[in-house]
């Protein structure tokens, strides 16, 4: 159920994410930090991948649909009324998901009887600072609120924790104040959670508005190249 608003609808346009509620349209957290988020390890993945003659694209695809059944099983862990989660029909793709969600479930077990969810995959927007974006979990974790991200990189990015950060102003706007927030890698030989206090988070979140200023200037600037065209 969407936050504080009548409805919220996800909507792409030009490869953007953006989220569009009460007639109004807003950039997600994420299309806004990817403007900067252009790290030199893509540069040196492609690479790697050109000599074992993948494709790049072919590759990314195989990752985004690796993300996806993640978010899918770990929703089913954490809030099972949403039914199964879908059937992955390749071997490998099965293999190596099972492993990351077998992971993460496994730390679910340890923390039984102190968590407790109290939504999931669930899109918001805040007309406030003008932001999008879906929370993969949101928690109560050992007693405190705790906005909860999945991802399958091997290693937690300056992306990531500055997501973090615009969602806990966006879920301020909608009247939820979270007391932390984490980034869950799910990895095929563990999972690691990256625990952010609310300070760190008001910190992140200066800091990806920093970023919002910049992502308008080069929308802007985008246009005005365009109208030169």
């Amino acid at each position: 159920m969407p936050i504080g608003q009548s409805s919220v609808e996800l909507v792409t346009k030009y490869g953007n994410h953006l989220y569009q509620s009460d007639q109004k349209t807003y950039p997600s957290v994420t299309t806004i930090l990817d403007c900067v988020a252009y790290n030199q390890h893509i540069v040196g993945w492609a690479n790697y991948l050109g000599f074992k003659h993948i494709r790049y694209e072919d590759a990314l695809k195989q990752t985004a649909d690796r993300g996806t059944y993640v978010h899918a099983f770990n929703q089913y862990y954490v809030d099972p009324e949403h039914g199964m989660p879908p059937r992955i029909s390749d071997d490998l793709t099965k293999i190596d998901v099972g492993k990351r969600c077998n992971n993460f479930l496994y730390e679910l077990r340890k923390a039984e009887g102190y968590w407790k969810t109290i939504f999931t995959e669930t899109p918001f927007v805040s007309h406030t600072y003008e932001i999008g974006g879906t929370v993969d979990w949101l928690a109560e974790w050992y007693g405190k609120t705790t906005i909860f991200d999945y991802k399958t990189s091997n290693a937690l990015r300056d992306k990531h924790a500055l997501q973090i950060g615009g969602y806990y102003y966006g879920l301020a706007d909608n009247g939820i104040t979270a007391d932390q927030g984490c980034i869950i890698l799910c990895r095929t030989d563990r999972c690691l959670f990256y625990f952010f206090n609310q300070e760190e988070m008001k910190m992140l979140g200066e800091k990806f508005f920093r970023i919002y200023d910049y992502y308008k200037d080069h929308e802007e600037m985008k246009s005005f190249i365009a109208s030169r065209t």
